[in-house]
């Protein structure tokens, strides 16, 4: 027995010794939702998952609470970036279909398109722009 304790108090030293130099990964953070706020306590940005569909968002508020920007996902995966004027109007829209084509929209104060620069499947590009009513005038 008087063998073994020496040995047993360097074995449990050992151990410690080797765990002291090992660092350990902070914990995963796991929330349905983060919201950040300014420092008068409005909420200013938000970070969560769709309860419908579960797509993954990014959006940005402003002083007034209006939604200005937001990053989403559509229910296919694609990315979609919009952008809100300070009324809340839809204004612009930046994303790409299912098949990784990518566009470009702007709308007008009503919030109807006013102008589209997208790139085809097959990789051709188009420029349209459009009157009130949504007639393409070229």
């Amino acid at each position: 027995m008087r063998r073994v304790a020496p040995l047993c108090v360097a074995l449990l030293a050992a151990c410690v010794l080797v765990g002291q130099g090992t660092e350990r990964a902070p914990p995963d953070l796991e929330v349905r939702s983060l919201t950040v706020k300014d420092k008068d306590g409005i909420a200013r940005a938000r970070l969560g998952a769709e309860p419908i569909h579960g797509s993954p968002y990014l959006i940005f508020w402003d002083k007034k609470g209006k939604g200005r920007v937001k990053l989403d996902m559509q229910t296919d995966g694609s990315p979609y970036l919009s952008f809100w004027d300070k009324d809340g109007g839809l204004r612009a829209v930046v994303g790409a279909l299912a098949d990784g084509s990518p566009y470009l929209r702007f709308r007008d104060k009503d919030a109807r398109s006013r102008a589209s620069l997208e790139t085809n499947a097959d990789g051709s590009p188009s420029l349209t722009f459009y009157a009130p009513k949504r007639k393409v005038i070229w």
